[in-house]
């Protein structure tokens, strides 16, 4: 088989000489730093380093070479050590003994691993084919690692329309058809909703040194639901309970009815509050509302009037205010046409043809898109993007357009803070009282009845402390991603924009001075850029 080439050191009255055996086969011939180390681990000195790396170079072996006129001691079989710094592997090079030292025994290998700190994964094959044939000036797997076995996320399959976002239809004549927009995912009673595939934690390995590896960590996931569903006794399949609509609200499958309103939502009907959609054949009048955990659907005209919706909310003609209106969505918000609305806010999109003289606001994106694509006078906020056709007026209507968080999210942030503080604060001082706790319990002293309810009292709310505080560093985390969002934002402008429009992207404002034709405005540092697309 190939081997190596290797070298061994002589000692004679006379001196120190080296015996050089050639590589077979494709074996590496011998390595002039083998010889290096050898020497210096053996302190070997005095020696001729050009003349011993001419003698190893020349190839000649027939006869031994003189290192020094030194007398040396006798040498035992030498291990050297390469050891992974992650704790995966450890390669052992071995070096013959001197001609009256000793060879190494499986044993004393062994032995000099676990010196070594190394105390698993041993490869005794390797050990044992060294032993035999002593495979000198070569690279051994001494130990390895058992990695560790990685599992996998927990995965949901949902078995309706999750997606199902009202998407009105462009005409060929570059006008939006705000009619047929069926968002609506229909379950019957016994349908299957979704499967929960369990998170897979894998096995944990162990390194050289007897430590575990850990797996790499998986999500955790449950069926969230809603009324009117049912899982299975294994947590594993979600069942709707009745026929209606199904819908994904955050990570929560809901299902409802549609209560269905055949005119106007007017007097005849009073103000609306479902627990479910509601689709309204007509309109809603000025001073009424209508309330619903899920979808709200209007064929008609949203006059003065307040829509509040858990999921999406869809206008068919359009929305006149009066400067009355309010319209909240859980979701996405579709309408004709906003004009003189108080308060338009989605935590999805807002997709519209015309904004006018209102306030608006989305979580994602705002789009004035179709015939006019126009947005014209109030406020528009979006936390990530705006698009429109043409913005501002040039009879001077003051337009806003701004990417920024929701009013309120930076003050929770520094709640956050505060709570995080507080709490870490009480941490501190419960550890202290529970160590006294259980070294009484060590102690086997004596404790009352009232003092080992107040610990279990204690132990328990430093648990709970525990989990606000990890939960508080997720949602402070979180705010602080959607701010830098905020500052990746950008306003498109595919038409005209007016000057006058005040243009602010996660604080910084810029005004447009002279109009600008298909416009990008977008952070820079601190100023705004714009620039032509």
């Amino acid at each position: 088989m190939d081997r190596n080439g290797y070298f061994s050191v002589i000692n004679k009255p006379d001196g120190t000489y080296i015996k050089c055996v050639s590589s077979i086969d494709n074996g590496a011939p011998i390595n002039i730093n083998d010889i290096i180390y050898y020497f210096d681990a053996k302190n070997i000195t005095d020696y001729d380093l050009k003349a011993v790396n001419a003698y190893i170079s020349a190839g000649n072996y027939s006869k031994e070479f003189k290192v020094n006129s030194q007398k040396n001691y006798r040498q035992n079989e030498h291990m050297r050590l390469n050891i992974d710094e992650q704790g995966l592997k450890v390669i052992g090079r071995f070096y013959p003994p001197t001609n009256d030292g000793e060879i190494m025994t499986k044993q004393e290998i062994i032995d000099e691993l676990r010196f070594n700190g190394i105390t698993f994964g041993y490869v005794n094959r390797n050990i044992e084919i060294f032993c035999k044939a002593r495979l000198y000036c070569t690279d051994i797997l001494l130990a390895k690692a058992e990695p560790p076995v990685h599992g996998h996320d927990a995965h949901i399959e949902y078995f309706f329309e999750t997606d199902a976002i009202a998407k009105p239809r462009l005409n060929e004549d570059g006008s939006v058809d705000f009619h047929q927009l069926d968002n609506i995912s229909h379950v019957n009673k016994g349908d299957r909703l979704a499967h929960l595939t369990p998170a897979d934690f894998g096995k944990a390995g162990t390194d050289i040194f007897g430590h575990p590896i850990p797996p790499k960590k998986v999500e955790r996931m449950i069926l969230r639901h809603g009324i009117n569903i049912s899982v299975s006794e294994d947590g594993l399949d979600m069942y709707s309970d009745v026929s209606g609509h199904a819908s994904l609200v955050g990570n929560t499958v809901h299902v409802s009815n549609v209560y269905e309103v055949p005119a106007n939502v007017d007097a005849s009907t009073g103000d609306i509050n479902y627990n479910g959609n509601v689709i309204i054949a007509g309109n809603v009048n000025t001073g009424y509302s209508v309330k619903a955990s899920g979808d709200i659907i209007v064929n008609g005209v949203v006059e003065g009037a307040m829509l509040d919706a858990g999921g999406d909310i869809t206008i068919g003609l359009g929305v006149q205010g009066t400067n009355k209106a309010v319209i909240h969505a859980g979701g996405n918000i579709v309408s004709k046409f906003f004009e003189n609305c108080e308060e338009v806010t989605a935590m999805g999109t807002i997709t519209t043809d015309v904004i006018m003289h209102s306030n608006v606001r989305a979580t994602d994106e705002i789009i004035a898109s179709g015939r006019k694509g126009l947005i014209t006078g109030g406020t528009i906020i979006s936390s990530k993007r705006i698009t429109a056709k043409n913005v501002g007026s040039s009879m001077g209507s003051v337009t806003n357009l701004e990417i920024g968080l929701e009013p309120g999210r930076m003050d929770r942030y520094h709640e956050l803070e505060k709570e995080i503080e507080f709490k870490l604060d009480e941490i501190d001082k419960m550890k202290q009282t529970i160590a006294v706790f259980q070294k009484m319990l060590k102690n086997k002293d004596k404790i009352s009845p009232e003092k080992m309810k107040q610990m279990m009292e204690t132990n328990e709310l430093y648990k709970q402390y525990i989990s606000d505080v990890e939960s508080a560093r997720e949602e402070k985390n979180a705010i602080m991603q959607a701010l830098d969002a905020c500052k990746k934002g950008r306003i498109y402008v595919h038409g005209n924009a007016c000057s006058g429009v005040v243009i602010n992207i996660a604080g910084t404002i810029a005004k447009i001075s002279t109009e600008a034709i298909h416009t990008c405005f977008v952070k820079e540092g601190a100023d705004i850029r714009f620039s032509s697309f």
